[in-house]
């Protein structure tokens, strides 16, 4: 079996993933960031986050403490404190408060203060946008000076970065919905990551244009904050979200049909009981499952499966 470094690039196990309701929106939370921002099937932001890149470009290890939660059916509120180790004392610590409500909006403010002097590439938020239902996408831009910039996501790997002098930018994506994202305390830009094989676009704070590294001193503070909305009121949608497809089986069947079959989701780690049962009731000729071999998804599958492979006994790839 492959260890944890092998498949993480850490020997310690992942930290479970928190799913959160905002609405409409579903979020995942886990160690301090936020992740999979879904409507429905919908993947709309890949991840918040927030990082202190120094002088390599080597990104400090966060520590994250006094976790303050309310949850509640369709939103939350969250407090905690991340600091930052270097030589055995403490380096930075952020003050941290994010928040989602019911109609699917989503803030984030980082207050830092810098507890000795050191040089950094980066302190603040990173933005990651999948590349699946963003790339070609239509995006307006609003610049520091209020200025509007029309332009699109790149459909094709952009090996400049697309968007520069960020203050914030709306998108349309999800079959027609317009999103928004407003970003306070710094200048952002965007990069193409499938320059580096990452599935996403990147938009980080501070501007490429600018020298770095700049020297943070002792006692100097950072404040960002990060605003994301949608522009329309979202319905409600299912887990599998607006792309399900509808199988009905008529008893009486007065032709032959090609053989149907299924595919397991990469997007949902287990199925639900009601669903298996739903999947066994159906006269489908196959379960195509996707095994990678020592990896915990490819055995999770193997084991939640088990049951429809005694009703399709040699029939499942």
């Amino acid at each position: 079996m492959l260890s944890n470094q092998q498949l993480y690039g850490v020997e310690t196990p992942l930290l479970p993933l928190t799913q959160l309701q905002m609405g409409p929106l579903t979020v995942g939370y886990e160690n301090g960031f936020f992740r999979y921002f879904r409507w429905g099937g919908h993947e709309i932001l890949r991840m918040i986050y927030f990082a202190i890149r120094d002088e390599n470009w080597a990104t400090w290890i966060p520590i994250i403490s006094d976790e303050q939660w309310t949850i509640d059916p369709n939103g939350f509120r969250l407090s905690y404190t991340c600091q930052y180790e270097q030589g055995g004392a403490t380096a930075f610590v952020w003050k941290v408060i994010a928040e989602g409500n019911d109609r699917g909006e989503f803030s984030m403010t980082i207050d830092g203060v810098a507890h000795q002097t050191f040089l950094k590439n980066r302190a603040g938020f990173c933005i990651l946008h999948p590349i699946l239902g963003t790339a070609g996408q239509p995006c307006e831009l609003i610049h520091p000076d209020g200025k509007l910039e029309v332009t699109r996501f790149p459909q094709s790997i952009s090996p400049q970065n697309p968007f520069k002098q960020v203050a914030a930018m709306r998108w349309q994506q999800a079959g027609g919905q317009w999103f928004k994202l407003e970003m306070t305390g710094d200048i952002f830009e965007t990069e193409d990551q499938r320059n580096w094989t990452d599935a996403s676009f990147k938009t980080f704070c501070t501007p490429q244009d600018l020298p770095f590294p700049v020297t943070l001193r002792q006692g100097e503070m950072v404040h960002q904050r990060i605003q994301f909305r949608p522009e329309q009121p979202l319905p409600p949608l299912s887990e599998s979200g607006p792309d399900d497809m509808l199988i009905r089986f008529d008893e009486e069947q007065r032709m032959a049909l090609p053989a149907i079959g299924l595919g397991a989701s990469t997007e949902i780690r287990e199925l639900t009981e009601p669903v298996i049962r739903a999947l066994q009731i159906g006269p489908f000729d196959h379960y195509r499952i996707e095994v990678v071999p020592g990896t915990r998804t490819g055995q999770r599958f193997s084991y939640r499966m088990s049951g429809m492979r005694r009703r399709w006994a040699g029939r499942c790839w």
